[in-house]
């Protein structure tokens, strides 16, 4: 008897190919979920130190902060807030040292805070 040659897979292999393929997909979904968690804290983060630096220098160039008090920051970051906090550096007459504190928004899984100290004279930066 001639046994006929076959062409084709049969159903136990196709089965074992969808497993892995599945197995696969699930990984490579499960690192762009990943992704999109990080970048969306990373863009939290960097947000927060840009409204840092540009409120710095609101603080060094037109005018000198005064109180500690949280504030929320304008349109359109108004979820992030800040806060000014001024003091004498090293017992100095003339130097003080501004720190501006940034947190991001509280609807952040995680809330970060950003803080940038500068020095600045009695007379101007």
């Amino acid at each position: 008897m001639i046994k006929e040659k076959r062409k084709g897979f049969t159903l136990m292999e196709v089965l074992v190919a969808s497993v892995i393929l599945v197995i696969c997909m699930a990984g490579i979904m499960n690192s762009f979920a990943v992704g999109s968690y990080f970048k969306k804290n990373t863009e939290e983060i960097t947000n927060a130190a840009f409204l840092g630096q540009e409120l710095m220098n609101v603080a060094l160039y037109l005018y000198t902060p005064s109180g500690d008090e949280e504030q929320p920051c304008h349109y359109p970051f108004n979820e992030y807030t800040y806060k000014f906090k001024m003091e004498k550096f090293n017992g100095s007459g003339t130097l003080n040292r501004i720190t501006v504190q940034v947190m991001t928004p509280p609807s952040a899984k995680f809330r970060r805070r950003v803080e940038l100290t500068a020095l600045k004279t009695e007379k101007g930066y």
